[in-house]
């Protein structure tokens, strides 16, 4: 597990960021993928995933700008990795039927101070590892356990 802890003006990037992204998705009509109670929550999901983005970038030495209207067609980082961000510390990997199994996915847990990175996968190898489940009701996905991950060491940047 690698621990990268971040700024408050790093936190303020990834708001705004999310705050894009928000509105796209309320433009576009765009539905959750998890259940959220209001749009404050769809805003929080947002941030978290811009945060563990940008962290994640940072570390891979890519310095990128957080992106927005992409919806699965560009990798969150660099050419091949995107970034799953979770803010329970046991939270699993999701991979879902519409996800590129040629990409590398970054397990993350965001919390008040810092991103940790939990492990990796290539999507490929999502669907023997996980276990198929519908927990939010919005459509099947498969769930990789950090067990399942391959450790942060192993990632080649």
């Amino acid at each position: 597990m690698i621990t990268l802890p971040y700024t408050f003006k790093e936190m303020l990037v990834a708001v705004k960021a999310a705050e894009t992204r928000q509105y796209e998705a309320e433009l576009l009509g765009c539905k959750d993928r998890m259940p959220v109670k209001s749009v404050l929550d769809a805003l929080e999901i947002h941030t978290v995933g811009a945060l563990a983005e940008l962290k994640v970038s940072q570390w891979l030495g890519k310095h990128e700008r957080l992106t927005h209207g992409t919806f699965k067609d560009v990798a969150d980082c660099g050419h091949d990795v995107d970034v799953r961000a979770v803010r329970k510390e046991d939270g699993k990997l999701v991979f879902r039927d519409n996800d590129a199994p040629d990409r590398r996915y970054i397990l993350t847990h965001v919390s008040r101070s810092s991103v940790k990175l939990l492990g990796w996968l290539e999507g490929y190898n999502a669907i023997e590892r996980g276990t198929r489940a519908n927990p939010g009701g919005y459509k099947e996905a498969w769930f990789v356990p950090q067990d399942k991950l391959w450790d942060m060491e192993s990632f080649e940047r």
